[in-house]
């Protein structure tokens, strides 16, 4: 084997290649046994390295070597077991790449996805894995998988979509698109009614419960069998088919319009971290000194090393949202106050106006919880989680314009954890931010972001 493939190796098990280079290494495995044979040397030494010195620390006679580089090839493997081990011993983070098995397929999502997968592996320079017979189930936003062929698939949730192989998937509910970039290849999707074979083209399949599974072909061809047939039938660019029943299939009228292939892109539309000090007059308004000139209109409030601090007090900020992109998140990091309680049985946090109404809110609500929560207003219980969350930390809510869904998460983006979730009217546009506590009540604002994007 060449030098450059020691290295290409040594850099798979480090985790320090990107996701197209490792897609090309997965490819060379296919077809070069002799890496292959080199690759699992590698990853063997490894998985017995680590299992020696499991919860032991480094000794610390090497805590000071740094990171050395290959040795000449004609050392061999010896010399690369060598800086293995003091890799391992020295920088024990992501470096524990496991040795191929079975197909393997690169996973990215949206920044405002929330998901869960079945069947995941250890991430390769910080790109999700999944294995074969892994399940991604995506309740928001979008996932793309790139497959070690040319296939690629993007879901948009509500999804549940199974990786068999690198030539099979399953959609169990939701809709994706698919698409195969090179002749000769090959990739079937199935849902409960039908299997949809690639003949080399982009396609989008619907599987939604208790309706008709639908086909929309955008380019090339498509061969759509049932699951009691051997043979199906063909369908070509712009035409599609929707399933009726276990022998039945119909011609659509007209197929969707192409969506995109790659995942959204979310853009900031508003962004303060507080590095002014003080407040002003402005046009008989009291305005405090930050990136995005809150408007003090009760209340006092102090803006100095990086905090928007204060007690019983009311801030707004006017913002615009682009209406062609529907999917709002909201990212605030909140630090203990300097005077006063942030959890109380008043409010504190941040709230979403149109035409001076209150209609959403994040933070501590009204009542006596020491919790965050969210309160969607329209005189409904506020929403809490179903543990308390206290305390100053980092949360993001999610909003979606085109379904009304409100959701807070814990920390940024992408998107943690749910906290909890609810549901305000649809197609609402806001046009203020407020920041802000009730009287009795306190919180320290170290920044808040909000970014906007479209979810398909």
């Amino acid at each position: 084997m060449k030098k450059q493939d020691h290295q290409l190796v040594q850099k798979v098990i480090e985790g320090a290649v990107t996701r197209e280079e490792f897609d090309a290494f997965q490819q060379r495995l296919r077809e070069e046994p002799e890496l292959l044979a080199l690759y699992r040397e590698y990853a063997l030494l490894q998985h017995t390295l680590m299992e020696e010195f499991e919860g032991r620390p480094a000794p610390k006679r090497l805590a000071a070597v740094p990171r050395m580089r290959l040795l000449p090839v004609w050392i061999g493997v010896a010399a690369a077991a060598v800086i293995t081990l003091l890799v391992v011993l020295l920088d024990r983070s992501n470096k524990d790449v496991p040795p191929v098995a079975g197909d393997v397929a690169m996973v990215e999502f949206s920044e405002d996805a929330v998901w869960e997968m079945d069947g995941a592996l250890q991430p390769v320079a910080g790109n999700r894995r999944l294995g074969e017979g892994g399940v991604i189930r995506l309740k928001h936003g979008q996932a793309r998988l790139t497959l070690a062929t040319t296939a690629s698939a993007v879901i948009d949730g509500d999804s549940e979509l199974v990786f068999e192989s690198d030539t099979a998937l399953r959609l169990n509910r939701g809709s994706g698109r698919f698409r195969l970039s090179a002749p000769g290849e090959e990739l079937s999707v199935s849902t409960p009614t039908m299997t949809a074979v690639d003949l080399g083209t982009e396609f989008a399949i619907v599987a939604r419960p208790g309706q008709p599974d639908e086909l929309h072909v955008f380019e090339g061809k498509v061969k759509l069998v049932l699951p009691d047939q051997r043979d199906g039938e063909v369908y070509g660019e712009g035409e599609g088919a929707r399933v009726v029943d276990s022998n039945t299939v119909e011609a659509l009228p007209e197929v969707m319009e192409r969506p995109v292939l790659g995942l959204p892109v979310f853009r900031s539309v508003f962004e303060d971290r507080f590095d002014g000090v003080g407040s002003e007059e402005f046009d008989g308004r009291r305005v405090l000194v930050g990136g995005g000139s809150w408007e003090l209109r009760s209340g006092e409030a102090v803006v100095g090393d990086g905090v928007l601090d204060g007690a019983g007090f009311e801030a707004f900020v006017p913002v615009s949202f682009p209406k062609e992109l529907p999917v709002m998140l909201v990212t605030m990091e909140v630090a203990e106050p300097k005077a006063g309680v942030f959890h109380t049985p008043g409010w504190a946090g941040l709230s979403f106006y149109q035409n001076g109404q209150e209609l959403l809110f994040f933070g501590d609500s009204y009542g006596d919880e020491r919790t965050w929560s969210l309160d969607i207003k329209q005189g409904l219980p506020v929403v809490l989680p179903e543990a308390a969350v206290a305390g100053p930390r980092v949360v993001t809510l999610r909003y979606d314009r085109g379904t009304g869904q409100a959701s807070l998460h814990e920390g940024g983006l992408p998107l943690g954890e749910i906290l909890c979730e609810g549901r305000i009217p649809v197609g609402i546009d806001f046009d203020e931010i407020r920041v802000g506590a009730s009287v009795g009540a306190a919180i320290a604002v170290k920044s808040v972001t909000v970014r906007v994007g479209n979810s398909r």
